[in-house]
């Protein structure tokens, strides 16, 4: 395989005229210039230049190949001399986030353009293990880390909501005592075709243990690993679900799905913002922290 430096080296020595001239200029030795010339040469199998005591002529071939070399390394030159500037004029950050809470929320409030941004999205137990590998800066998570190398701020607070589809029939309890409208009311769910982010109902357990003290006995209709999309098939009639308010008060406020219960004891969760102890006083992060908490 030929090394691209081999070629680098063939057309310094061209345009300067000189081995010594070319390993200045490519911050390399005589000796290494040498080699990769000689390479070459062994490689095409001709001499690409005449050694003069004052000045390395090209011969013919080696004025063709670099006819139709210069224009492929110049640009090639050109590319990394743009993402060099790149990379030091805007600085990337890279942050693990939920895509529901990235799309609705995190999006409208990082307009800093002073950096580059690479997003990852995954539930926040992997995005930690990125993290605390390194292959994150900073983690939107809806979890507080349980590990000592970590400090977090919150973020903001996220209420889980019973909606279902606008035409949904609900049942009337009124004229039953507080109890039995509960007891009825949970018969009623039970019944009812559930749509899920995860298989181990993780909202819904935790709605179920705090509205009626038990477990839930149901088996979901549809597992989908998508908020966005168990909204729509929530609208489109597939099911009810527990859906984050900042997600759903869209469609609420325009009838495309309703509010299914609203006495009972509501779920919430809190979104941290999560980095590295040792990244403390990085101003990248203290900057997007900023923007983060912002009101939106």
């Amino acid at each position: 395989m030929v090394n691209l430096e081999w070629y680098r080296s063939f057309v310094a020595i061209y345009k300067i005229g000189t081995i010594t001239g070319a390993a200045e200029a490519l911050y390399m030795t005589q000796p290494g210039v040498s080699q990769h010339l000689s390479a070459l040469e062994t490689l095409m199998g001709r001499k690409l230049f005449i050694r003069t005591p004052r000045k390395m002529v090209p011969t013919e071939y080696g004025k063709e190949l670099y006819s139709q070399l210069i224009g492929a390394i110049e640009g090639l030159e050109r590319v990394e001399q743009k993402f060099k500037r790149i990379s030091k004029e805007l600085p990337l950050i890279r942050i693990g986030t939920p895509l529901e809470y990235f799309h609705q929320i995190a999006l409208h409030k990082l307009k800093n353009p002073i950096y580059r941004f690479w997003f990852q999205f995954d539930i926040t137990a992997k995005l930690i293990e990125k993290l605390e590998k390194g292959d994150l800066d900073i983690v939107i998570a809806t979890q507080k880390p349980d590990k000592k190398d970590f400090e977090f701020t919150k973020l903001a607070d996220e209420s889980f909501l019973l909606v279902g589809a606008s035409d949904i029939l609900l049942p009337n309890f009124k004229k039953s005592k507080r109890d039995e409208q509960n007891n009825l009311f949970e018969h009623w769910l039970t019944n009812q075709k559930w749509i899920t982010y995860d298989a181990n109902l993780p909202i819904i357990r935790r709605f179920w243990l705090e509205n009626f003290k038990k477990r839930p006995n149901i088996q979901p209709a549809m597992v989908i690993p998508n908020l966005h999309a168990i909204k729509k098939a929530v609208e489109l009639g597939f099911g009810i679900s527990l859906l984050p308010d900042y997600l759903c008060s869209g469609e609420l406020n325009r009838g495309r799905i309703k509010m299914l219960w609203k006495g009972g004891t509501a779920i919430k969760n809190e979104i941290f913002l999560v980095y590295r102890k040792i990244d403390r006083n990085n101003e990248m992060i203290w900057q997007i922290k900023a923007e983060l908490l912002k009101s939106r």
